[in-house]
């Protein structure tokens, strides 16, 4: 009777690097990956040239995502270029260098983007920013956008920037939230970060839920609220 031995992650690596099928197919993804690379280099010119216009040492908007900059002329520069065209990876680079509470001047231009964004994750991306960003006077337009069922869920994190508007005075539209599928999950979390007590006979269903994830989240929930 004979048994099947097993390699090793270095044998597997030794002989694919030995296949010149594999080692064609790895070129042909990095030529590929580099002239990306290269036509978004060439894309973000103008932002990065305005970026620098202001003093700023980039070679592309996402360094300012792995070290923001709050100054409020850096804000200005990154709102004006979200409403021009550029690739998505360079758009994502834009919005979440913009997702900082100081560029709250980016709100509704934010709004704007997330009504005529097409790329459902680029959408729910902007959702984020929104949700970081929003302030009082934009709190009937975040709310418009979570009633839109149509956006799905790239709504869902627009729950957090209501419950941190409104407090708790946000628990009534959360609660309500809590039967719209895309939204349940980041509506449960939000209630359980405010301590809502008279959400916990709403939330203890989820406790039954088919997905695991959303049964973790009201545990947690629950548990933040401080009852079973």
């Amino acid at each position: 009777m004979s048994s099947k031995k097993g390699i090793t992650a270095a044998e597997l690596m030794a002989r694919l690097n030995a296949d010149p099928a594999y080692l064609r197919l790895r070129a042909e993804q990095d030529a590929a990956r580099a002239e990306q690379l290269r036509v978004e280099s060439e894309a973000e010119k103008p932002l990065v040239d305005a970026l620098k216009s202001i003093g700023l040492k980039v070679h592309s908007v996402w360094d300012l995502v792995s070290a923001p900059d709050a100054h409020p002329r850096v804000i200005s520069v990154l709102v004006d270029h979200l409403q021009r065209t550029y690739p998505t990876r360079v758009r994502e680079g834009i919005i979440r260098a913009l997702s900082i509470p100081e560029a709250k001047e980016a709100a509704q231009t934010l709004v704007h983007s997330f009504k005529l964004e097409t790329n459902p994750d680029l959408r729910w991306t902007i959702g984020n920013a929104i949700s970081v960003v929003a302030g009082t006077e934009d709190l009937e337009s975040v709310l418009s956008l979570l009633r839109d069922a149509s956006f799905g869920p790239a709504r869902d994190m627009l729950i957090h920037g209501v419950a941190r508007i409104r407090g708790a005075d946000a628990i009534p539209d959360l609660i309500a939230m809590l039967h719209d599928a895309d939204l349940a999950t980041q509506s449960i979390i939000a209630l359980g970060n405010l301590g809502a007590h008279q959400a916990a006979d709403h939330v203890r269903p989820f406790l039954k839920h088919k997905d695991p994830e959303v049964r973790k989240e009201a545990r947690g929930a629950l548990r933040k609220i401080g009852v079973r």
